[in-house]
């Protein structure tokens, strides 16, 4: 899943990763994808592609945003808390 949704992030969000390798992509995709799901246990599977969409493209490091990381995990439900957070992002 993780190398198709890098290819779909380089076709759909070029201009904001073409300063990243094929490579680099995959693996900021995965890091992305790895504390979504692990860290911030996303586990709707629209919002957790939604959440990588925005982390290495058009809202680059959102991970390492400290008042959405401590929002999304004292959250009951990570998942509709991240997609809360995106929402208005309009993405």
């Amino acid at each position: 899943m993780l190398p198709k949704l890098a290819q779909e992030i380089r076709r759909d969000h070029g201009r904001a990763v073409a300063d990243l390798s094929p490579q680099a992509l995959r693996d900021e995709v995965a890091r992305s994808h790895d504390h979504a799901a692990y860290a911030l246990k996303i586990t709707y599977l629209p919002t957790l592609v939604a959440w990588i969409k925005a982390d290495v493209a058009w809202a680059r490091g959102l991970r390492s945003n400290p008042t959405a990381d401590l929002w999304i995990r004292r959250s009951t439900t990570p998942s509709l808390t991240a997609a809360d957070l995106l929402a208005p992002l309009g993405r």
